[in-house]
C-alpha cells in the first residue's frame, strides 16, 4: 500500500514518470489489486496516453467483475471507472466503443442526464443525424416512472445549462424533420416546470422555447410573446440566481428581435418607436449580460435605425466611458474575456466616423 500511496501522491505533484514506478512496483507485489490497475489507469491517462489507460482500467474492471462479493462492495468505483472508459474512448475518437461505454451506464442510472450531451454528440460527430434522432426519440419514448413524463422532457430541465445540448436537439430534429416532437416535449418540459412552481425552470424552458421558434421554426412573433413574458415574470429576479441568469439569455435574444423588427419597419412608423420603450423596460440596474448585448448599446443602435443620431451617440458615448474605465481599473471582477470584449467594441465603434468621444 505504500508504494500506492506514493503513486497517488507523484500523480498530484504532476511526476508522471515517478508515479508509474511507484504503482509497478506496488502491482508486483499483489497482481490481484483492482485498485492498483485504477490507479496505474489514471497515471497513464494523466499522460493523455488513452489506450493504454483503457487496457489497465478494463483489467480492473474485469478483476471487480470476477469477485461478486467485492464487486458489490465497490459497486460506485466500478461505474465510476466504466465513465472513465467511455470519456477515454470519446478522447482517442473511438466513437463505437464510447457510445456502448456510455450506454451501458446510462441502463445503470437512466437518471444520470449528464451522460445525454456526450452521447447524443458522438451521434453527430459521426455525422449519422439519423442515430442521434433515434437516441433522441429513445428518450422521449421513456417514460420517468414517479411522473410519467418522457425521460427526454425531464433531462432538458436537468441540463438547462447546456447549451450545446439543446442546439445539438434543435439541430438534429430540423434535419430529421421532427421538429413538432421537440416543440411537444420543450412545451413538456415548461408544464412540468410551472406545475412545481420552479421559476428559474420555467424562465430557461421558455428561452429555449424562444429559441426553437425563432431559429428553427421561423414563429418569430411566437418568439418575442413568450421571451416577453419571461421578462415581465423576472423583472425582480435576484442576481446568481437560475432565473437572473435565463433573463440575461432572454434579453438578450430578445434585443436582437427587436432590433430586426425595427430594421424592417419606416423610420417613422410609431409601431418602430415603440420598441425604444420595451427595451428600456427590460433594463434593470442588476443586468449583467455581455457588454455588447447591453440595453444601452442596444438602444443606441435602435435609435440610429430610426435615424436619431444625436440620441444614438449619447448611448454609445456613455458604454464606451464605462468601457475604459473597465479596461483601466484593477477590478478583479472583470476577467480576460471580458477585456477582449470591451476592447472590440471600442475598435467596432472606433470606425463610425461620426463618434467622437469626447
Amino acid at each position: 500500500m505504500w508504494h500506492a500511496r506514493v503513486a497517488m501522491v507523484m500523480r498530484k505533484l504532476q511526476q508522471h514518470n515517478e508515479a508509474m514506478k511507484e504503482i509497478e512496483l506496488a502491482i508486483e507485489m499483489d497482481t490481484e489489486g483492482w485498485h492498483l490497475l485504477m490507479i496505474k489507469a489514471k497515471i497513464l491517462a494523466s499522460q493523455e496516453k488513452w489506450q493504454e489507460a483503457i487496457g489497465a482500467m478494463n483489467l480492473s474492471i474485469q478483476l471487480l467483475e470476477g469477485d461478486p462479493a467485492r464487486m458489490k462492495k465497490h459497486i460506485d468505483d466500478y461505474w465510476e471507472n466504466k465513465l472513465f472508459v467511455a470519456e477515454w474512448y470519446y478522447d482517442l475518437e473511438q466513437y463505437d466503443q464510447a457510445l456502448e461505454s456510455y450506454r451501458s451506464c446510462l441502463e445503470h442510472d437512466p437518471d444520470d442526464y449528464d451522460l445525454l450531451p456526450p452521447m447524443l454528440e458522438i451521434w453527430l460527430k459521426k455525422d449519422d443525424s439519423s442515430g442521434a434522432m433515434r437516441f433522441i426519440r429513445e428518450l422521449n419514448e421513456a417514460k420517468v416512472a414517479k411522473s410519467g413524463h418522457s425521460r427526454l422532457a425531464h433531462a432538458v430541465i436537468a441540463l438547462r445549462d447546456e447549451a450545446s445540448f439543446h442546439f445539438d436537439i434543435f439541430q438534429t430534429a430540423r434535419q430529421n424533420q421532427e421538429l413538432e416532437l421537440i416543440q411537444a416535449t420543450y412545451n413538456q418540459a415548461l408544464s412540468i416546470a410551472t406545475s412545481k412552481n420552479r421559476r428559474g425552470q420555467v424562465a430557461w424552458m421558455q428561452y429555449y422555447l424562444g429559441i426553437l421558434f425563432e431559429r428553427y421554426l421561423s414563429q418569430r412573433d411566437d418568439a418575442i410573446n413568450i421571451w416577453e413574458k419571461t421578462i415581465s415574470d423576472s423583472a425582480k429576479a435576484v442576481k446568481g440566481t437560475g432565473l437572473f441568469n435565463a433573463r440575461n439569455e432572454v434579453v438578450r435574444d430578445l434585443c436582437n428581435l427587436y432590433i430586426e423588427k425595427v430594421s424592417q419597419l419606416e423610420k417613422d412608423s410609431p409601431v418602430a418607436a415603440k420598441y425604444i420603450e420595451k427595451v428600456k423596460d427590460i433594463g434593470t440596474p442588476d443586468t449583467s449580460i455581455l457588454w455588447q448585448y447591453d440595453t444601452a448599446s442596444i438602444l443606441g443602435v435602435l435609435y440610429r435605425l430610426l435615424g436619431e443620431d444625436e440620441q444614438a451617440k449619447k448611448c454609445f458615448r456613455s458604454r464606451v466611458k464605462a468601457c475604459f474605465d473597465l479596461l483601466t481599473d484593477k477590478d478583479p471582477t472583470v476577467g480576460a474575456a471580458d477585456r477582449n470584449i470591451l476592447e472590440r467594441v471600442i475598435t467596432d465603434l472606433s470606425q463610425f466616423p461620426e463618434f467622437q468621444l469626447t
